[in-house]
This record gives C-alpha cells, structure tokens and sequence, in this order.
C-alpha cells in the first residue's frame, strides 16, 4: 500500500474460515486509513499468517468484514 494506516486482523474461534466446495474462504478485519487522514507516504506490505488444519481446495477468497472480496487465487 502506499500510505500508513493499512491493517489485516483475524480473530480466531468465530467461524472466519470455512470451505465451500473447494474453495477455502477467510474472512479478515480489513482497515483501511480514512480518505482525508494524514498519513506517512511510505510503501507498507500488512501481512497475515494463518496456521490451519491440512484441508484440501484450489481456491482461496479472503472477504472484508462487509463481505466484499478483495483477494481470489486459484492453484494453477
């Protein structure tokens, strides 16, 4: 990202991680800084590393708290 301000939070035990077919979806607290707020103009890289019980799928969806998609990848 290109500004400060950017953070990925999940919290366990609240069903934020299910398999539909197979497809594995997360779902994350995805904060993103207020349009108008200062923040410092620096390349940031929020990362989250989840551990999960071995499950097999070839799609992975992570949804913001409001549902809305924002990262989809498939095994090639």
């Amino acid at each position: 990202q290109p500004s400060t301000g950017y953070l990925l939070n999940y919290i366990p035990g609240q069903d934020n991680v299910w398999l539909t077919g197979s497809t594995l979806v997360v779902s994350v607290d995805w904060i993103s800084p207020e349009p108008d707020s200062m923040q410092a103009q620096v390349i940031t890289s929020p990362c989250l590393l989840l551990r999960l019980d071995k499950l097999a799928f070839k799609r992975i969806k992570v949804l913001d708290q409001d549902g809305e998609i924002k990262l989809e990848s498939s095994q090639s």
